[in-house]
């Protein structure tokens, strides 16, 4: 038991310390001077993504819609939306680190 408790902090710890990109504020709407070549990058990792994850995240972020609204507008499940948008997050962030963009 106390090796699966170990375990699981070092998960925890690791994900803590990994290199990350701060998505929620990149895809904030208008646009920031602090942000602007960080907010075209973001916009390229979109591209590489599949077109419903590119949906769900577009609704989500950039403009601001909720998660049983984007099920609404989309025709899914609410919880197909909160995975995908999970997914769509955690693949931008590794294009994001593949395109050499920090915090």
């Amino acid at each position: 038991r106390r090796s699966a408790v170990n375990a699981a902090l070092d998960i925890v710890r690791a994900r803590r310390e990994a290199p990350g990109v701060d998505l929620e504020r990149m895809a904030s709407p208008g646009p920031d001077p602090e942000l602007g070549d960080l907010q075209k990058h973001l916009r390229l990792a979109l591209g590489t993504l599949p077109v419903r994850s590119a949906e769900v995240f577009i609704l989500r972020h950039f403009e601001g819609h909720k998660n049983p609204e984007i099920a609404k507008i989309l025709g899914i499940s609410q919880l197909v939306v909160a995975v995908t948008l999970h997914r769509a997050r955690k693949a931008l962030q590794k294009e994001l680190i593949r395109l050499g963009v920090k915090r």
